[in-house]
């Protein structure tokens, strides 16, 4: 398959020189299994509920989210803290990480950058690329900014990068960030250059079990097999301990974070060859755990009664034409994201809540932010 024209690319034609906005417009080959075409954002509606999830979940209208001019957005998933009154939005543009506040997407204020790569040499090539998976508040004085990292060849060629899943950490409600370093990685991961390889674009989910709080973290892994998505996790205190995190291998949490072994606990639906974006929460309607995910035809939904067994999926975003057959100009979609609002804790979705995803024109213009009201019955 050939190389599509990358964000940098694209911003080389517009007359944009090497910089900062630059880094913004990383090639993404992964996009060659996600960013896919679709013809009309009409085409995407309610989806017939299988018996074995027993669920109905119905899209509303799509609408259009103003990040007063940012592009490339999003590009992970997005993340909310209530604040009195209001949300928090942590959301990508680019190569960095943003927050804007708002009583909802619709009312969003202006977007501040609190995250974005440094530019330096890491264990598999220089970083690039720095933008948030999950953002949560420990409401013990601590943001934590659970970050999709990826370490390019050069800092003018993100291509074939290698992901790796870093934290940050706010001690004053997020004025500030302190760079805690990566905690997790690939079970295969490779030198930036030769193909994409690694871990990365990671949902945190808060779960206790046997009395202890653990962060599970479920992320893709691109390495061994077909690109699924993964799970490790680690206590809530000691998430800056990147000695503790542990994936999740062969029916236990037993392999090191650091890159050690781990088995999918999302594959694949039948005939795809990818799955990946999991959004994660506890659904108060099912009252079950609840997963978003993307592949190369459309967007899809799961249950689980532990967060480690899921069952089969289901369909909710139908792609009329999958990703190898996008054409230049076409519309596609991408990054989604499962929220309620109205529960105002992001790891908590009711019967009502947004799909948020990304909607670009291939190849032609940048990606931005839409949201379709959903519907649970």
């Amino acid at each position: 398959m050939s190389e599509p024209l990358s964000r940098r690319d694209f911003l080389k034609l517009a007359g944009v020189g090497i910089g900062v906005i630059a880094y913004g417009c990383a090639p993404k080959p992964v996009r060659q299994g996600i960013e896919n075409v679709v013809k009309g954002a009409q085409e995407l509606g309610p989806i017939v509920p299988k018996p074995e999830l027993g669920i109905q979940i119905r899209l509303g209208e799509e609408k259009d989210i103003n990040t007063h001019g940012l592009n490339w957005v999003p590009d992970t998933r997005t993340s909310y803290i209530k604040k009195g009154d209001n949300f928090q939005f942590y959301f990508s543009a680019g190569s960095n990480g943003y927050v804007a506040e708002g009583k909802s997407l619709t009312e969003l204020g202006e977007p501040r950058q609190y995250l974005g790569p440094d530019l330096k040499q890491g264990k598999y090539g220089i970083n690039g690329y720095r933008a948030p998976g999950t953002v949560f508040d420990d409401r013990k004085g601590n943001i934590w900014s659970v970050d999709h990292l990826e370490e390019w060849s050069s800092v003018d060629n993100g291509s074939n990068f290698t992901a790796r899943i870093a934290l940050s950490q706010s001690k004053d409600q997020g004025n500030t960030w302190t760079d805690k370093g990566v905690i997790l990685d690939g079970q295969a991961a490779e030198t930036a250059g030769n193909k994409v390889s690694g871990a990365g674009q990671p949902c945190a989910f808060l779960k206790e079990e046997d009395g202890v709080n653990y962060v599970f973290l479920y992320y893709t892994d691109w390495g061994i097999g077909l690109d699924s998505i993964h799970l490790a996790r680690i206590p809530l205190g000691q998430i800056d301990n990147s000695d503790a995190w542990q994936k999740y291998h062969q029916g236990s949490f037993s392999s090191s974070g650091k890159g050690g072994l781990s088995t999918p606990v999302i594959k694949p639906p039948e005939g795809e060859i990818y799955s990946a974006l999991a959004s994660v929460s506890w659904n108060n309607r099912l009252q079950k755990p609840i997963a978003s995910f993307e592949t190369g035809t459309g967007f899809w939904l799961t249950t689980s009664p532990d967060g480690i067994n899921w069952n089969k999926h289901q369909k909710i975003a139908d792609f009329p034409e999958a990703y190898d057959k996008r054409k230049l100009g076409s519309n596609w979609f991408s990054y989604p994201t499962l929220l309620s609002l109205n529960t105002g804790n992001q790891f908590i979705t009711s019967d009502k809540g947004i799909l948020i995803y990304s909607k670009g024109s291939y190849n032609q213009s940048p990606h931005q932010m839409k949201i379709r009201e959903f519907n649970i019955s």
